[in-house]
């Protein structure tokens, strides 16, 4: 779950490198929006040399046989010169502006634009489209491009493969497993049935488990189910005097937290008790 939490932050942070095809909505515009609007974006007042970077018209722009942006050209790019420069008049964001570009934020519009540019709306007006299912083929690729990209992680990676071709037991896992490789990751051993009960109940009630509460988890894991309650009054004198909560949806006889992401998908306590 940490490594989740923490791939989901980077995402929508815009700061992560994509191994990927680049996608202008979700890697370029946090960006730009963030670094570039304030003086080339839609506030006219505020506009600078008349150069918007929010429209595809204005970042295409060329004039007097200066191209903001290339497609496919990021060495005849302005926009690229102007990140790159050690110039510190020419140097954008301007310092006096108190933005710094990453280097990995740098290197991803040189990507972007030797890639073609491509512009895409903002992501809040197109329609959501279900991706395809990675599939083992799919991984064997990752895994190939690492062999030829680094030859020891390439190597260490394809010995794995037949384990993590059967690693996923959900569809959600082979996303992962997918933007695990695509890193040049691996997924982490399955954490013991005693690490996943601590896990699960500081995360339901924020207290750790009691001894008793760690061997009935155990115990029932071993027989193939999983503590899917818990008593109100043990839990730091919550009242209730034994009524059985368990999280929304979840039958009496539900299986065992996820071996690989043990901690519900929201997070934060139950929410309240049913009556």
């Amino acid at each position: 779950m940490p490594l989740l939490l923490a791939i989901l932050f980077a995402v929508f942070s815009g700061t992560f490198v994509f191994a990927g095809a680049i996608d202008f909505s979700r890697d370029i515009q946090p960006i730009l929006s963030e670094n570039c609007y304030h003086c080339h974006g839609p506030d006219a007042k505020a506009r600078k040399a008349e150069l918007r970077l929010d429209q595809k018209e204005g970042a295409m722009r060329v004039q007097d046989g200066v191209a903001v942006v290339k497609p496919g050209d990021s060495k005849a790019s302005e926009l690229i010169a102007r990140i790159f420069t050690s110039d510190t008049d020419d140097v954008m964001p301007p310092l006096k502006s108190n933005r710094v570009l990453t280097p990995a934020q740098k290197d991803l519009l040189r990507r972007w634009v030797d890639e073609g540019a491509k512009w895409g709306e903002h992501w809040a007006f197109v329609a959501p489209v279900r991706p395809a299912l990675p599939a083992n083929a799919d991984f064997g690729m990752r895994i190939a491009e690492w062999e030829k990209r680094d030859a020891a992680l390439g190597a260490k990676l394809h010995a794995q493969q037949p384990a993590l071709e059967k690693w996923a037991s959900n569809p959600i896992d082979r996303f992962i497993l997918d933007r695990l490789l695509a890193e040049g990751l691996a997924p982490s051993p399955e954490a013991p049935p005693e690490k996943l009960c601590r896990r699960l109940y500081l995360d339901l009630t924020g207290l750790p488990p009691t001894p008793e509460e760690v061997e009935a988890f155990v115990r029932e894991c071993a027989e193939g189910g999983g503590e899917g309650e818990k008593r109100e009054g043990g839990v730091g004198g919550g009242g209730g005097g034994g009524v059985i909560w368990r999280a929304p949806g979840v039958p009496h006889n539900h299986t065992p937290p996820h071996k690989h992401h043990p901690h519900p998908a929201g997070g934060g306590g139950p929410g309240p008790a049913p009556r």
